[in-house]
């Protein structure tokens, strides 16, 4: 009986002990702790933060009392996504408001699950004022940039996230499509993001559509876009095709949703997520470059968190 009890006993710590000396699992759940570590030692954005979010109570003598309450959701999810903060305060409480905007929204739980189950975080935050769009993402150094505080903003905050999410997802890291397949990377987290926005009930924020088309309700209840006009609604009502799509979401599935379009030269075209894809590219120069047939290099990512924008 004793042996029975005292070999059980030797099992269980034998397996522990081969979980831990496997480096690689037991890096896993040490980065995110460290992370943490590093950034609640870091004692101007801890206090910071807390006194921003927490201000200290007053008692009847109008004297501050200091509180112990633990820091705020969206002060919390910060310092696991991010390793560092050279954000100064002002920007830093943007960045906060813009944080605690994303998980109060009615989908706010998509975002927490896709930040939190990502397991990944970024190397620094900082203002770079050399960046031509609102954010961006370095993959030489992992940090998030802003090029000012007023970048600060919901779209720009998760699209780069977005990206930092590719670049550990994807073997080889995102930096291998700065040139060719750059078109690929950029339209899978529009498209993300777009996902969102639509399930939110705003409008997809990539234009309002890559290209200029009108829609044609036919008498049989079935539509058709003829590109002839600006309004540009199919790539949004594409995207509200998508979210009806049951999870989950594989490249199958992903291929074989499109939309029909009549182009100028009279023919009729289904339009799906390579084609969108095709079309976004030319809509700005930075990503008019040479791309990756989807096929080759599949939209992971996306793939991997429809379930959450789904739920």
């Amino acid at each position: 009986m004793g042996n029975d009890i005292l070999n059980r006993h030797m099992q269980q710590y034998e397996e522990e002990l081969r979980f831990f000396q496997d480096s690689t699992v037991l890096n896993r759940h040490l980065t995110p702790l460290k992370n943490e570590q590093r950034y609640f030692q870091d004692s101007n954005i801890l206090t910071r933060q807390t006194l921003f979010y927490n201000p200290p109570k007053q008692n009847s003598s109008g004297e501050q009392q200091q509180d112990d309450r633990m820091l705020t959701p969206e002060a919390r999810l910060l310092s696991r996504v991010l390793e560092q903060n050279h954000l100064k305060k002002e920007a830093n409480e943007r960045l906060m408001n813009v944080v605690k905007s994303l998980l109060s929204a009615e989908d706010g739980e998509a975002y927490k699950n896709i930040i939190e189950t990502a397991g990944v975080s970024f190397s620094d935050v900082r203002i770079d004022p050399n960046l031509k769009g609102l954010g961006g993402y370095d993959p030489q150094t992992g940090a998030l940039l802003f090029k000012s505080i007023n970048s600060i903003r919901e779209e720009a905050f998760f699209e780069e996230f977005i990206h930092l999410s590719q670049d550990r997802l994807y073997i080889g890291g995102i930096t291998q499509y700065n040139y060719k397949g750059r078109p690929n990377i950029e339209f899978e987290a529009k498209v993300i993001a777009d996902l969102i926005r639509v399930q939110r009930g705003f409008g997809a924020e990539l234009g309002k559509g890559p290209i200029n088309i009108k829609k044609i309700n036919k008498p049989d209840g079935t539509f058709i876009y003829i590109d002839e006009t600006p309004l540009n609604n199919s790539y949004e009502d594409w995207i509200k095709m998508l979210l009806k799509i049951s999870p989950p979401l594989t490249f199958e599935k992903l291929d074989n949703c499109k939309i029909p379009i009549i182009a100028t030269d009279g023919n009729s075209y289904d339009y799906g997520y390579r084609d969108f894809m095709l079309n976004f590219r030319t809509k700005d120069p930075q990503y008019n470059k040479p791309y990756n047939e989807p096929k080759d290099v599949k939209p992971l990512l996306l793939m991997k968190v429809f379930n959450y924008i789904k739920k």
